[in-house]
């Protein structure tokens, strides 16, 4: 039930998404609720039931958590915040703060929340989870100004407080994706190379594949970034023989890797002066199902930018026309423009019955 709320949800958001372009503005919170309260999601009334039970109940978590939720995706930042410093205040380990509260932090850091994380680790010493939260808001807080290097202090004890999660919890997948992409993200390639690794090489309970097939893709990009070309595209090929064993649920996520992947073999490809094998791997890491991932931040283009560099315009063209397939983005535009190309028209989608 929950899987299939999230369906229509995320249904409703499509379609109000889909008039708002059409009308050439941008929705109210108002409609936001009403679109995520179609077929009795998450709207107005249960928005208020919600809020009332927590007024006798400050302390229930998954209350708490549903409405940082859908806070987060109606991009109701006032009300967000103030529910996810209750959160914190009453469960700073909770996985929704990382996964709906931290992202914020980059374009505002939180005092109230940086000030309860630091509670909540010196209440809770033998809890990973709250260091984790506390080292991804130092992470996010000091890439603020994206143009700019991560800033060094906060990298610095963000850093400190991953090694002291990673102590008392070492299979922590979180941890150790986030302490990756923070070394990347500093500079550090082999560093991050080799935690990228050594998460593929670790046992996981549960999404061991799609685990394994994001680490071996990121793997191969750092590689590339390092210029260790072979050891590249080793990993890039390893990463498509695990993204096809992922199976389940986890299914849905496979695309990011096989994205990656392909990305990083088109850049090798360009390397060695094959221009058309890199027009197949981008459109290979192009013509994919489309992920939570790449429906919001969509595909990255340094392959298509390169490809482009190399006189094939056309070709890049159509290739961004793919991205728009993913999220139809003012950037993927304006670059076809700037390409001399013409973005077609996307028709408005319809609901399924």
């Amino acid at each position: 039930p929950e899987a299939t709320a999230r369906i229509r949800v995320r249904r409703g958001l499509e379609r109000l998404r889909a008039s708002m372009e059409a009308a050439g503005r941008r929705a109210t919170f108002t409609e936001i609720e009403e679109a995520m309260g179609e077929k009795g999601n998450l709207g107005t009334a249960a928005v208020r039931r919600l809020e009332r039970k927590l007024r006798d109940e400050p302390a229930d978590r998954e209350a708490r958590e549903a409405l940082v939720e859908h806070f987060f995706f109606a991009a109701d930042e006032a009300r967000l915040a103030r529910h996810l410093e209750a959160l914190v205040e009453h469960h700073p380990g909770s996985e929704a703060v990382r996964h709906f509260g931290l992202p914020m932090a980059a374009h505002g850091p939180s005092a109230a929340v940086e000030r309860r994380l630091r509670k909540g680790v010196v209440e809770r010493p033998d809890d990973p989870e709250v260091r984790v939260n506390l080292a991804m808001h130092e992470m996010f807080a000091g890439l603020a100004d994206d143009s700019k290097p991560i800033d060094p202090e906060r990298a610095g004890r963000a850093e400190g407080l991953f090694r002291e999660a990673l102590d008392l919890a070492p299979d922590s997948y979180e941890g150790r994706l986030m302490f990756a992409v923070l070394l990347e993200r500093q500079g550090r390639l082999a560093e991050a190379l080799d935690a990228y690794v050594g998460l593929a090489e670790r046992p996981h309970d549960e999404s061991g594949d799609v685990i394994r097939a994001q680490a071996l893709a990121d793997a191969s990009r750092v590689a590339r970034n390092l210029g260790r070309r072979r050891r590249a595209r080793s990993l890039a090929e390893k990463a498509l023989e695990a993204a096809a064993l992922v199976s389940g649920e986890d299914r849905a996520l496979a695309p990011n890797a096989v994205h990656q992947a392909h990305t990083t073999l088109g850049h090798l490809e360009l390397a060695r002066g094959d221009v058309d094998g890199a027009i197949r791997h981008a459109r290979s890491s192009l013509d994919i199902e489309t992920t939570p991932q790449l429906g919001s931040f969509g595909p990255g283009t340094s392959l298509i930018d390169a490809i482009a560099g190399r006189g094939r315009t056309s070709e890049a063209v159509e290739l961004l026309e793919l991205c728009r397939r993913h999220v139809d983005d003012d950037r993927f535009r304006t670059r076809i423009r700037e390409l001399g190309g013409k973005p077609k028209k996307r028709a408005r989608r319809r609901s399924r019955p």
